[in-house]
């Protein structure tokens, strides 16, 4: 390793958390491989704990712990925190922005070439991580921002399959069927996403492969938004949404669980808060309860903090709507604890190795 130069090890790490939409390892996972690893170097020691905490649901603890990095890659950590901190939506769009929030986003910071390896993530924290919300939000229903969107997308992709990021250029093909389908346009957001489907497969990633099937579903049991969001919207979705497709959006759940059920316990936390949107649409009120529970404590014990308070709202929400058709109208132990705090390394299962060499191309 060049002196100055990351580690390989940290970078891989930090690969492993920095898609939200792509799960792999989690909080818990990462933070219980960090814990063995002595002779990481203290720099590149913060820098994960700064993932850990981000993926976490822990954004100002992100930003502390990379305070005094002055690298490119730690400004676009503290970037992509402030934009999760004040930007963050269930269904992976942008909040509302408030008086003040657009002056607190900076450009995302220019790459250090020096590092390959580092460069291509400073652009998939700082340049799409950061932003894929807002390019969401300006890109759905009569927002008039998809051009932009998409081509903004299409710059990015180049440059991560230029220099061999197969995998973030994969991705970027799955962002940009999405944007398609906000649209308003589903027949190109299926070919699109086909398209990302068969990059990350030619990559041999069946992790990001799961990530599309996911997605796929959710367009079939959300038309309008998002199984996060019950599908309910208070803004602009897509102007011709799809017919609800339960039974493809089950097909589609199915083939990424099968993946998930390998190791990735984050990937399985998401795809049971998406069996209680899909219990509810059928009425199955306590179904719904229970899935949310179970995913409340499975994305606990990854020590998402994030995605165990979106799942206990679920619950909250499943055990309000028992309660007004007759049922005991409170959670239970098995329906998850809404007070759930976020702490680092919990777990007793032993941790997935960390993938190797992601960052970098094969």
């Amino acid at each position: 390793m060049v002196d100055g130069q990351r580690d390989p090890r940290a970078l891989d790490a930090v690969a492993a958390l920095c898609i939200r939409d792509v799960p792999r390892d989690s909080p818990r996972q990462v933070a219980a491989w960090l814990a063995a690893q002595s002779d990481l170097p203290a720099r590149d020691r913060l820098l994960v704990q700064a993932a850990i905490a981000a993926r976490a649901g822990a954004p100002q603890a992100a930003v502390e712990l990379v305070a005094a990095d002055t690298s490119a890659l730690a400004a676009a950590r503290r970037l992509e925190a402030q934009a999760a901190r004040r930007n963050r939506f269930p269904g992976g769009r942008g909040a509302v922005l408030e008086e003040g929030d657009a002056e607190a986003f900076l450009d995302p910071p220019a790459p250090d070439t020096a590092d390959a390896g580092e460069a291509i993530l400073t652009i998939a924290i700082g340049a799409v991580e950061a932003m894929v919300g807002n390019w969401r939000s300006i890109s759905s229903g009569t927002a008039l921002g998809l051009p932009l969107a998409l081509e903004r997308v299409a710059v990015l992709r180049s440059v991560a399959e230029r220099t061999g990021a197969r995998w973030l250029g994969a991705y970027l093909w799955l962002v940009e069927a999405d944007l398609r389908r906000l649209g308003g346009d589903g027949g190109e957001a299926e070919r699109i996403a086909a398209l990302a489907m068969d990059a990350f497969r030619s990559a041999g990633d069946a992790l990001g492969v799961a990530a599309c099937c996911v997605a796929i579903g959710d367009w079939h049991a959300a038309p309008r938004t998002s199984p996060e969001l019950l599908d309910l919207s208070i803004d602009d979705s897509p102007p011709t949404p799809g017919t609800r497709d339960v039974s493809a959006a089950r097909a589609m759940y199915d083939q990424a669980r099968a993946v998930y059920e390998g190791g990735c316990e984050l990937g399985l936390a998401a795809l049971l808060l998406r069996d209680g949107h899909v219990a509810r649409t059928a009425g199955d009120i306590d179904a719904w309860a229970e899935a949310a529970g179970r995913a409340t404590q499975l994305a606990d014990h990854a020590d998402d903090r994030w995605l165990a308070g979106l799942a206990a709202t679920h619950a909250s929400l499943a055990a309000i709507e028992a309660g007004g058709r007759g049922g005991s109208g409170r959670p239970d132990a098995t329906r998850g604890d809404t007070r759930r705090r976020w702490r680092p390394g919990v777990g007793a299962r032993p941790p997935a190795p960390v993938p190797r060499a992601l960052h970098r191309a094969p």
